[in-house]
């Protein structure tokens, strides 16, 4: 089907701290998910559980993986920000 077909872009949130956010990319969300909650992946191991916020689906996966590291960058500089500007909130 066309749907497995998909590569997602998807963004995570750690359930003990709500600040720890994940980005990946994967053909199999729930299953890409559940090893996260597992500790089968060495990143997400502490901040268990995750809960899936956001994703993106594309058809190509070369967009998908643009996709994930803009989307990393961008939480990152995001979370940058705020240190500066806005402190108490991390």
């Amino acid at each position: 089907s066309r749907c497995s077909a998909m590569h997602y872009v998807y963004l995570l949130q750690s359930g003990v701290d709500n600040r720890r956010h994940y980005t990946g990319f994967t053909r199999d969300l729930r299953a890409r998910l559940a090893r996260h909650n597992a500790g089968q992946n060495q990143s997400t191991i502490h901040g268990r559980p995750w809960r899936l916020v956001s994703y993106f689906a594309f058809v190509e996966e070369t967009k998908a993986r643009e996709c994930t590291e803009w989307a990393a960058q961008l939480i990152a500089d995001v979370r940058n920000w705020i240190k500066k500007n806005c402190p108490d909130l991390l």
